[in-house]
């Protein structure tokens, strides 16, 4: 697990070698679509190139997934269209990317007006990819005690009921753990956000009481 939930090392990486690959930076860039799928991902995108949500050139090319959609991940492909038919229209570069799984699946691409100097360069991450493995923190299958929560979410049924809550937290020997609400917890925890808030945890796999 990442040492930073709010954080995407490998988005980091992945848009720094595509950079330095074309020998630009993003104030080079004339359009922009980060992957919209959740707040989160789109915030965690910017933040990751150094990119304000307020920019001026905007930070969407097809109006965001929520409102424009695509099936399965056919989204990128629309933002790549989009991007191809703003730089026939003006501008030099565009910056499309793209993410997958739970924010760990990346892909970035410059696009340009005109061929680049050096042609097309699919690039190598792997010595990225093994130093963010490296400074992954462990996740523990089963706990017992008291912890920090860290993030979480509500999860709703599809009669409005809340059907489970999960949540990371911290223990205090600094150890992360995975854990669920205990069902008589359900209830009232409806609209909630218990970051911060110091749970009892127990069991394998984990789950917790207040």
């Amino acid at each position: 697990m990442r040492r930073h939930l709010d954080d995407s090392p490998a988005i980091r990486a992945a848009a720094g070698r595509t950079f330095d690959a074309c020998g630009v930076g993003i104030d080079d860039i004339d359009f922009i679509d980060l992957y919209s799928c959740f707040p989160s991902a789109f915030q965690v995108g910017a933040r990751a190139i150094c990119l304000s949500p307020d920019d001026a050139r905007g930070l969407t090319l097809t109006g965001g997934m929520p409102f424009f959609g695509g099936p399965g991940n056919n989204y990128t492909s629309h933002a790549i269209i989009s991007a191809a038919l703003r730089l026939r229209e003006s501008g030099r570069l565009a910056y499309v990317a793209g993410n997958g799984g739970f924010l760990s699946k990346h892909s970035v691409g410059i696009y340009g007006s005109e061929p680049p100097p050096g042609g097309f360069r699919s690039l190598d991450t792997s010595k990225e990819q093994s130093a963010i493995d490296a400074a992954a923190l462990p996740v523990a299958s089963e706990a017992s005690g008291e912890a920090t929560v860290v993030a979480g979410s509500v999860v709703y049924a599809r009669d409005g009921s809340v059907e489970r809550v999960p949540v990371i937290a911290v223990l205090s020997d600094g150890t992360r753990i995975v854990a669920n609400a205990a069902p008589s917890l359900l209830p009232s925890l409806a609209g909630l956000s218990l970051a911060g808030s110091r749970i009892a945890v127990s069991g394998s796999p984990p789950v917790y009481v207040l």
